[in-house]
């Protein structure tokens, strides 16, 4: 019996220690993993040691910074250069555009799930233009780069273009979209992608406006045509000087812009817009 127990006793202490180094093992293990939140703005010269940067759930050393380039034509811009890691991974020279010299630049760290990490980077110039706005991936030790969100709407006017992250996870990411139309002026509406085997794709081209312009009263300043959809081949009703209508949403082809409205008597139809300044409403407006 007493040899029993002393060999029980044996027993239960080597579990006891097998324990012992099992949790430091398991805590080794864990030690470095991150979950980010879905959007994240980087300061400028701020070092961030809790985030991951690199899609492989571990923290990462992050920085971000601006230098003076210099140079006859090109003293006082400033490039932008981002570390990961302690190593260099991306460098941008101000995307001077027009004499438009780039103010400032901003950086948003974007999930949009624990293997999909994105940067998002857009410059906003001295005239409160953006004339660089892009998505990039970290991939082999540099960020490359995965969409050119100022392509979406290439050839379409829609002055004054603005474009930022308002949210990320779930695998997709919305953006807010801000320009001066055609027929409205001023509008604000969603745009959002969905990660598709590695593909940012586009959820549809038809985009619901802001609640801010959705829940607008619009005034008609002349008469125009609303139509069944964008092919413009059936008239729905007709808008006249006075009446008032809600902005619901908008649609794009490879031409131009068209807004979804609903008149007071609850008809909805889709108007074209110009591809220039062409007020349709009292409260358009268009800003220099």
């Amino acid at each position: 019996m007493k040899k029993l127990k002393m060999w029980l006793g044996g027993i239960l202490t080597v579990l006891l220690l097998a324990g012992s180094f099992l949790v430091p093992i398991e805590a080794a293990a864990a030690e470095g993993m991150v979950r980010n939140p879905g959007v994240v703005s980087l300061a400028e010269g701020k070092k961030y040691t809790n985030l991951d940067a690199t899609g492989d759930g571990r923290a990462d050393s992050l920085l971000w910074e601006t230098r003076r380039e210099e140079g006859l034509f090109s003293s006082g811009r400033k490039t932008l250069e981002i570390s990961i890691n302690g190593r260099r991974a991306f460098r941008l020279k101000d995307p001077y555009y027009e004499g438009d010299a780039t103010y400032r630049y901003e950086v948003k760290l974007c999930t949009l799930d624990r293997n999909n990490v994105l940067f998002f980077i857009r410059t906003i110039s001295e005239t409160e233009h953006y004339n660089f706005c892009r998505l990039f991936q970290y991939k082999n030790g540099k960020l490359k780069m995965v969409l050119d969100l100022k392509k979406i709407y290439k050839n379409i006017f829609h002055y004054r273009e603005c474009i930022d992250v308002s949210s990320a996870g779930n695998g997709r990411i919305r953006f807010r979209w801000y320009g001066q139309v055609g027929v409205t002026g001023a509008l604000n509406w969603n745009v959002t992608f969905v990660d598709s085997g590695g593909t940012l794709k586009r959820q549809g081209r038809t985009c619901p406006v802001l609640s801010k312009d959705r829940n607008k009263t619009w005034t008609a300043s002349r008469s125009f045509r609303a139509y069944e959809t964008a092919r413009l081949s059936t008239t729905v009703f007709q808008v006249k000087p006075g009446d008032k209508v809600k902005v619901t949403s908008v649609y794009n082809d490879a031409k131009r812009l068209y807004i979804r409205i609903i008149n007071q008597k609850g008809q909805a139809g889709w108007v074209p817009c110009p591809n220039d300044s062409s007020p349709y409403f009292r409260e358009s407006i268009y800003v220099g």
